[in-house]
């Protein structure tokens, strides 16, 4: 089976983190790619991040 998932992260280093953690967890992982997109050709709608996770105090 071939799942596609999209992470949002505050950086490579907790993208690196989140990944080690899931392999860690043997969940079945068998091998990932990674991909980082820093600019995209494609024009999208978008929410702000700020709306998805408002800062707290």
């Amino acid at each position: 089976m071939t799942t596609l998932l999209r992470f949002l992260t505050r950086g490579v280093n907790h993208y690196q983190e989140v990944i080690e953690g899931l392999l860690e967890r043997n969940l079945g992982i068998s091998k990932y790619f990674s991909y980082i997109v820093i600019k995209s050709p494609f024009i999208k709608t978008h929410c702000p991040i700020e709306r998805l996770f408002p800062h707290q105090h």
